[in-house]
């Protein structure tokens, strides 16, 4: 069946009287490009005026029904963060700042962030962390989740390489492409978000709401401290059986660290240990975080500079991204269909599989994750 589209001269940004007029793209020259995917690229460009570096993120250009989705999506993430009634004047230290946007004459839409060459999914394949480096990554992103929710936004695809890592080693929330307004109390139904890090109830397109985002977190929790995601598959429905079983956690991983990730796993969203707030940064994994000072950026970050600063010279393999939400991506992005393909395994299962994993035999070849529990 033919879709009809709609001419993109047509489809606008909505009209918004806080959201800042576009900028002039004649104003940055680009230098370099930062990363690829399957719904556009970021380039690094240098302000003329004041020579500061930044990341413009612009979608790909395709004539397609598809090639609308695409540009939708960025259209979607811009108007979530230029427009002061959502994300505009969030002042967040942890989620990201739109600096600029415009569009080209060619329709096409970018926005302008500032440069950042690490992300967490990076810093995961590059750096063995401690327990304590962990702990504050992890309660970093806890504000920046709440921040998101206070504001009615839903992100939708919380994972670690939407997750930017600044040059003083703090975290940076972004990419809100497929973000949602949500009033309290209400459910959106759609499977959006990248499988792996997607709860039961989002998986299944029984309705979700904010408590996906957490159940998302949860997945982050478990893989920053075993060094793989607690549930692997092929498909959906592979990995909505995989829910349901009993999860299994390293040997090496504390009691505390366990309680806490199962306190956000719970298959039921009602559960979760993320429906108070308070209880939340209260659980014994979080001791020690001044979460006042922390709100307000004053905590230090005691990841190590050279990490944040530095390119990882690891080659890595990006993990795919699901087309669920555009069915006809398929025909365009099918060789980038397997979202399992880069992903890290579980030790057990690896044993009577032979798919490959960069990040599985990092302790092989690097000596890196060696105790990725520790203090």
């Amino acid at each position: 069946m033919r879709r009809d589209r709609i001419p993109a001269q047509i489809v606008t940004l909505p009209d918004d009287p806080t959201r800042p007029p576009p900028g002039n793209p004649s104003g940055y020259r680009k230098v370099g490009k930062i990363g690829d995917g399957s719904y556009g690229n970021v380039t690094k460009a240098v302000n003329i005026n004041n020579g500061e570096y930044y990341a413009i993120k612009t979608h790909k250009n395709m004539n397609s029904y598809s090639g609308d989705q695409i540009r939708y999506r960025l259209m979607n993430e811009i108007t979530f963060l230029s427009s002061d009634h959502l994300l505009g004047n969030l002042n967040s230290p942890y989620v990201v700042e739109l600096l600029d946007w415009f569009q080209s004459k060619d329709k096409n839409y970018s926005m302008v962030m500032d440069f950042h060459q690490m992300d967490l999914h990076k810093l995961m394949v590059s750096q063995d962390l401690t327990r304590s480096q962990i702990k504050l990554i992890l309660a970093e992103l806890v504000l920046a989740i709440e921040a998101c929710h206070a504001r009615g936004v839903l992100h939708n695809d919380i994972k670690p390489e939407n997750v930017l890592v600044t040059s003083d080693g703090h975290m940076v929330l972004t990419d809100f492409g497929i973000a949602e307004l949500l009033l309290p109390g209400e459910k959106t139904f759609g499977r959006y978000g990248t499988p792996l890090y997607m709860a039961p109830e989002s998986l299944q397109i029984k309705g979700h709401d904010f408590q996906a985002d957490w159940w998302s977190l949860g997945v982050m929790a478990f893989e920053l401290l075993a060094g793989y995601v607690p549930y692997e598959g092929r498909t959906s429905s592979d990995l909505v059986r995989e829910q349901k079983k009993k999860l299994l956690y390293p040997e090496n991983m504390d009691r505390i660290s366990k309680d806490f990730i199962q306190s956000l796993l719970k298959r039921n969203p009602a559960n979760r240990l993320s429906n108070d707030l308070e209880l939340l940064k209260s659980h014994p994994f979080f001791d020690g975080i001044d979460w006042e000072a922390l709100a307000l950026g004053e905590v230090r970050s005691i990841l190590n500079k050279f990490c944040c600063d530095s390119e990882t010279n690891i080659e890595q393999r990006k993990r795919k991204e699901p087309v669920h939400m555009f069915a006809k991506m398929k025909r365009f992005f099918s060789a980038k269909k397997m979202f399992t393909n880069s992903v890290p395994q579980s030790p057990i299962i690896r044993k009577c599989r032979s798919r490959f994993s960069l990040r599985s035999i990092m302790t092989r070849s690097t000596g890196a994750r060696s105790t990725p529990c520790q203090n």
